[in-house]
């Protein structure tokens, strides 16, 4: 595997990618999908998020020589996607519940907010020790498809992974 993390495919719920699917399935649910570590057997969902599993980036450490955790993710979909706004968050696993450590967003507006494939790598915290903790990341993502808006559930991570980066 490259860059040493692991892409997540989860059961797309950015699903509206025929008329004929219901106006419900647009609304906003609170619910959190995991997938397995693998992706599915069968056919990828027409529109889905894919959340990597969390890593020191390499590329921040060329760039300013500092440790970093990170977690990237994606709003891909078979249709051409508009105004997109890919939120995605890092957490860390600790006794007493996970924490938020960092959460970013693309900008709906933006040129790059649209196409069939919408990125979201900027979701990152500069470590300050290294002290082993483990991460996940979750995202959730509104675009414009076929002329309505549409909304996922939360996707997460699959893998929690222990990392030598203390927040």
């Amino acid at each position: 595997m490259t860059k040493k993390y692991l892409s997540i495919f989860a059961i797309g719920l950015l699903a509206t990618l025929t008329t004929s699917i219901s106006p419900a399935l647009a609304s906003h649910s609170t619910s959190v999908i995991q997938s397995s570590s693998r992706p599915p057997a069968g056919p990828k969902a027409a529109c889905r998020i894919e959340v990597d599993s969390a890593h020191l980036s390499t590329s921040i450490y060329e760039r300013l020589k500092e440790r970093s955790v990170k977690v990237d993710a994606r709003s891909v979909c078979n249709f051409v996607q508009k105004n997109v706004d890919l939120r995605v968050q890092l957490f860390k696993t600790a006794h007493l519940g996970d924490m938020l450590v960092s959460q970013s967003e693309t900008n709906p507006n933006s040129p790059t907010s649209s196409g069939m494939t919408v990125t979201n790598y900027e979701t990152s915290k500069l470590c300050i020790n290294q002290k082993l903790t483990s991460y996940y990341g979750v995202a959730i993502a509104k675009a414009l498809i076929n002329g309505q808006i549409q909304v996922t559930s939360k996707v997460q991570s699959a893998v929690r992974i222990p990392i030598a980066c203390g927040t």
